[in-house]
């Protein structure tokens, strides 16, 4: 994988510059779970959490034009099956022309847990995950951390634990499909149209002021903001990033509309769509 050169700057940075700070007392991180215990064969959500100190932040799956995703490996009992990240919608840091994209004060990154029907009862399981980030400020710092819980197996019914708010209040934060809306994607020379064509009765006047969050450092982190009317929708012209390796197949990310008046509420929607030859599909896009 190759990373943005301000990306490079960043760690280089955080590995060779003497801190009195350490990364571990910028950012605290423990595992928590939404459960007391674990039923065989039932799902249930863990979530590695991260509590930046005031100032300090860490990064979202694309850090943006600069910094690192968090990375986690995790330990998990034998015939434990675990989902994907569930990544919560992030903040934008910086100025155009650099932008990241991450977290600050604190953030849970969730995962769905599926144990095994034939998981014995009255065992105590064991849940593991090595992770590593990077928190900065005005300068970085590097950080790791072994976590681990254990938790009951048990053939009642689960109870919850006393972070299942928590957990609750952060999955209500991860972007979803919305199934109303149709997206489309064409490659071009300088990277990729997206196109999107929303339900009927939208406000396309939302579309002004909403942005394209990239889920993966492919795509340029600043100006994703233009859409214009092509034919049956509108279109978001995406450039690549100037060092990137190549274009996906995919684009993947987060559409976010800015709150309203007073309201604190950001409305986001998460966008799949295979990219395809130009001007390909019902949707295409006017030159």
């Amino acid at each position: 994988m190759r990373y943005h050169i301000a990306s490079i700057v960043v760690l280089v940075t955080a590995l060779t510059t003497p801190f009195s700070t350490t990364a571990r007392e910028t950012v605290r991180t423990s595992l928590i779970a939404e459960t007391a215990q674990v039923n065989p064969g039932k799902a249930f959500t863990v979530a590695i959490r991260f509590q930046m100190e005031p100032g300090w932040h860490v990064y979202w799956r694309n850090p943006g034009d600069s910094g690192l995703a968090p990375t986690i490996k995790w330990d998990l009992p034998k015939s434990f099956a675990v989902s994907p990240i569930q990544w919560p919608c992030p903040k934008l840091f910086g100025e155009e022309p650099v932008l990241g994209f991450g977290y600050e004060k604190q953030v849970l990154l969730l995962a769905d847990l599926t144990p095994p029907a034939e998981l014995a009862i009255g065992q105590t399981v064991s849940i593991g995950a090595a992770i590593e980030w990077l928190a900065c400020e005005e300068l970085c710092l590097p950080g790791n951390a072994e976590l681990r819980i254990e938790l009951p197996v048990q053939s009642d019914a689960a109870g919850d634990s006393a972070h299942a708010p928590l957990i609750a209040s952060y999955r209500l934060r991860v972007p979803r499909p919305a199934r109303a809306w149709q997206w489309q994607a064409e490659r071009r020379d300088n990277g990729v149209r997206l196109l999107a064509k929303p339900p009927a009765g939208f406000n396309v006047g939302l579309l002004r002021n909403a942005r394209f969050l990239p889920g993966a450092p492919w795509a340029a982190a600043n100006a994703l903001r233009t859409w214009h009317p092509v034919d049956g929708g509108f279109a978001l012209d995406i450039e690549s990033a100037e060092f990137a390796d190549e274009t996906p197949s995919r684009v993947s990310g987060v559409l976010v509309f800015p709150s309203a008046g007073s309201s604190k509420v950001v409305r986001t929607i998460a966008v799949d769509a295979a990219i395809a030859a130009p001007e390909t599909g019902p949707l295409k896009g006017n030159e």
